[in-house]
């Protein structure tokens, strides 16, 4: 190790206390711009673990540990600054050939990373909370394997760097920072905010510590804003189709009171003005919608560490990862997603190598996270070639529990469905993978607030495939809007399977049940929209109502509405604080004609008609 490791390692004590959060602006900058290099970071580190030699993957893991340690370091932040500083070295022994990425060096490298994206929440919470960055109680740890894998080059290049001369050691510095790519100084140094040097930044312009306490004081409570990178295309569009907009509206608003002859003219007018919204409507969505390219890269370092920890071999196939959806979707899937790729990897696929192959599989488990667009949805299958579920182990776990009292005129789907109910396990013993029953309800639940739903298929011995249906985006839906009595409501477009007008003898009573209604050889429950809402003066006889079907979770269900009024695209506004846990209801809407219009909510109606 050079020198400035050993001094690194005799200040490591003193790296221990707590650091004032000297500029508030750009650490938060630094924070969210940190948040990428790890990302990439991860999906280089899984590259370069399956591929030891990938030169590239080297060079991208060692330029993110170069950025963080120089900005951490012009920010006053040197417990980050220096693990930072360490792991770069560890990095550029790689880079020069004179370790090889396997062992020590791989479990330090991985652990560095984790510990830096730890210290970067940390110092997150402490810049919204006004306080001291207090350094992770881990770092000795991940020092000292650190420093125990750079202890493993060879000594002949050790004793050239060391015996090297002052100058050649400087040339040779120039060099190394050269190459791995432009210096976090003087990127910093062209970005607002940037313009002090490390002493400046230290020493405000008008004292002493006082005032830089008084800085972190002003910036307590300061948050890490996200921001989302557009295309200036997008812009530019948008900008253009707006101009538009004011053009034709400005010609409607001066024909408003023309006279009866000119009502083709108006007629021409507001259809072209309709045609420039919904398109001003689709652009606005586009530019909320992001790749989910970073959550997937992110599932790929959490199968990485399952497999390790499981001890199973398991490789991870990622399909679709340009696939947009809206930014809120995106971040709300990171959780259903984390729980599902655990439950594929401790339950779906075999316990070991041996198992699989005397099923006639590859030693080797797959597990493929596909994105792609369906029925103008978004499909996310999370498919495993494991065991696939166990319909009879699902039913008697659902028996024993109470959840069901038969399962035999269920579909498999229906069984299968069982598992997302909450504390269910079939698991002989709890593992520190999966096992409590706590994480299938968090899926359903997750998925159900963004308006979507799961499927599920599966064959005993092949595998199961669960698949995410989610629509485009959560600030607008296709919805049906149906009428009961007076009332409006609106069903999501995504829940309807089919409507139809039943026949008297179509509707039975069954014991204790309530009634049903024949749907593809099937009898489902029926239920009235109209004895759930309470509304009064809805049409009671079934002939001269209509049946519209909807599925929820792999369930299907009736529902008994007065008439379809028609298809529209529906902005959802929330209902406040005092309306927010209405059962059956999501939200509300503006109709056509101004009047507001509820939202129905499928998962919440179904548990409402069945309690």
């Amino acid at each position: 190790p050079s020198a400035e490791d050993s001094a690194a390692d005799s200040e490591l004590a003193g790296l221990m206390g707590a650091v004032a959060i000297e500029d508030p602006e750009i650490t938060a900058d630094f924070i969210s711009e940190a948040n990428e290099h790890f990302e990439i970071s991860d999906e280089n580190l899984l590259t370069l673990e399956n591929d030891p030699e990938n030169e590239e993957a080297v060079a991208c893991i060692f330029r993110a540990f170069h950025t963080i340690k120089g900005t951490t370091s012009f920010l006053g932040l040197p417990p980050i600054s220096v693990l930072a500083h360490k792991a770069e070295n560890l990095l550029d022994e790689v880079r020069k050939k004179r370790l090889a990425f396997d062992g020590e060096v791989v479990d330090a490298t991985f652990n560095a990373l984790d510990l830096l994206k730890k210290m970067s929440k940390d110092l997150e919470s402490a810049l919204a909370a006004g306080e001291k960055f207090v350094p992770a109680p881990e770092l000795p740890e991940v020092f000292s394997q650190l420093q125990r894998a750079l202890c493993e080059a060879p000594a002949p290049a050790v004793k050239a760097q060391v015996s090297a001369k002052p100058e050649d050691a400087g040339k040779s510095g120039q060099n190394d920072s050269a190459s791995a790519g432009p210096d976090p100084e003087s990127e910093a140094a062209s970005k607002p905010g940037y313009g002090q040097g490390p002493g400046d930044a230290a020493e405000p312009e008008s004292g002493g510590a006082g005032e830089t306490g008084n800085a972190a004081a002003a910036y307590a409570g300061k948050t890490v804003k996200q921001s989302m990178k557009i295309d200036a295309d997008r812009i530019d569009l948008l900008l253009e189709t707006i101009g538009e907009l004011v053009i034709v509206e400005s010609i409607v608003s001066q024909e408003a009171g023309a006279s009866q002859e000119q009502a083709r003219d108006l007629e021409r007018n507001l259809g072209q003005l309709k045609k420039i919204t919904r398109s001003l409507q689709d652009i606005g969505m586009s530019m909320r919608l992001i790749p989910i390219d970073n959550t997937f890269r992110k599932m790929g370092r959490l199968v990485r560490d399952l497999s390790k920890k499981s001890g199973k071999k398991i490789e991870l196939v990622m399909e679709g990862r340009e696939t947009e959806l809206d930014k809120g979707m995106v971040e709300k899937l990171g959780d259903p997603l984390v729980h599902m790729i655990r439950n594929a990897v401790d339950h779906g696929i075999e316990h070991t190598a041996e198992e699989r192959t005397a099923a006639g599989k590859s030693p080797t488990g797959t597990i493929v996270l596909k994105a792609y667009h369906q029925g103008g949805n978004i499909h996310i299958d999370i498919a495993d070639d494991g065991r696939g579920l166990d319909r009879d182990a699902i039913a008697a776990k659902a028996i024993e529990r109470g959840i069901v009292t038969g399962t035999e005129a269920m579909t498999d789907e229906e069984i299968y469905a069982l598992i997302f109910e909450a504390g269910f396990s079939t698991a002989k013993q709890i593992t520190d993978v999966s096992g409590r029953g706590v994480g299938m309800d968090v899926v359903k639940s997750n998925i159900e607030s963004m308006r979507g739903n799961v499927r599920i298929s599966s064959e005993k011995g092949k595998g199961s495939t669960f698949t995410l249906v989610l629509p485009l985006t959560m600030a607008i839906i296709d919805g049906m809007i149906v009428r009961i009595g007076s009332e409006r409501y609106i069903l999501p477009l995504l829940s309807i399977i089919e409507s139809f007008q039943p026949t008297r003898e179509m509707i039975t009573t069954v014991s204790g049940k309530g009634e049903t209604v024949p749907f593809r050889n099937r009898l489902l429950p029926l239920f009235r929209l109209a004895k759930l809402f309470g509304v009064s003066d809805a049409e009671m006889d079934p002939t001269r109502a209509l049946v519209v079907v909807i599925e929820e979770a792999g369930r299907q269900v009736a529902l008994l509405v007065d008439e379809l009024l028609g298809q529209n695209q529906t902005v959802i506004k929330n209902l406040g604080q005092g309306l927010k846990d209405v059962d059956g209801i999501a939200g509300a809407s503006i109709m056509p004609d101004g009047t507001p219009g509820l939202i129905i909510d499928v998962n919440g109606l179904v548990r409402l008609a069945t309690a």
